[in-house]
């Protein structure tokens, strides 16, 4: 690609517009560079909007600039293989950490919702008619709902802020009912998971376990056991054959 080419290019991808498209895009090299691991983001690239910065983010977070890779650390990371065995631990670990994150989702959102049922309980029906759903529940409170109630979720956090006070009590009793299930799965799984770890940890440290049985099938055919005795013997007895020749002649 010539010069003429490259430079357009780059321009029509500014002239996108689009935040994402030039980071996924750009060649960064052209970019102003204030450190050697970040290049600052052209003015006319807008940045996507973001609804939780506080006037303090905006004085101390870093808008423009954007870090890429340099030197060694371009390259892809490739992790290594893992046999059956560490593939049983990492299962056992994700389904541990899913269910915890899910407690724990849980228990936040009810913690949340604990002290508006207990407002709604003292109002009267006029202040309960006004009442709207505070800001003070957010989005991981939101889907730890929609989790629980699956394809209807949504259909919840929809009557939740249209009509609060009559929602709130009754999703509240789902959660508290569902974070009792969960904690007792949990207690019940460990056992299990027990089991798994202690059966398979041991199996799991053998990283050449791919490889032994391809190695041991090629030094058992025939051709390879031929040429190692072959070797033997010329090691053993191929000096003390050649001298004993001479001596004789």
């Amino acid at each position: 690609i010539s010069y003429d080419e490259w430079e357009e290019s780059q321009r029509v991808t500014r002239e996108r517009k689009n935040y994402y498209t030039f980071v996924a895009s750009v060649d960064f090299t052209s970019c102003q560079q204030p450190t050697p691991s970040y290049r600052r983001i052209p003015g006319d690239i807008p940045l996507p909007s973001c609804s939780g910065r506080t006037p303090l983010c905006d004085q101390v977070l870093n808008n423009r600039c954007i870090s890429i890779p340099t030197g060694s650390e371009d390259f892809s990371f490739k992790s290594t293989r893992k046999n059956q065995y560490e593939e049983n631990l990492f299962k056992c670990e994700d389904e541990r950490f899913e269910l915890d994150m899910v407690i724990e989702n849980n228990a936040s959102a009810i913690r949340v919702l604990e002290p508006l049922e207990e407002k709604i309980e003292k109002m009267t029906p006029k202040e309960a008619l006004a009442y709207k759903l505070p800001k003070s529940l957010d989005i991981l409170h939101i889907r730890a709902i929609a989790r629980m109630y699956g394809d209807h979720g949504y259909q919840i956090i929809d009557l939740l802020n249209k009509n609060p006070t009559v929602a709130i009590p009754i999703v509240l009793a789902r959660m508290r009912q569902k974070d009792e299930e969960w904690r007792r799965v949990r207690v019940s799984m460990r056992d299990t998971w027990r089991k798994i770890a202690a059966q398979n940890y041991n199996k799991s440290l053998d990283h050449r376990s791919f490889y032994f049985k391809q190695e041991d099938k090629k030094r058992i055919l025939p051709k390879n056991l031929i040429s190692n005795l072959k070797e033997i013997h010329h090691y053993i007895f191929g000096a003390s054959s050649v001298g004993g020749g001479g001596s004789g002649g």
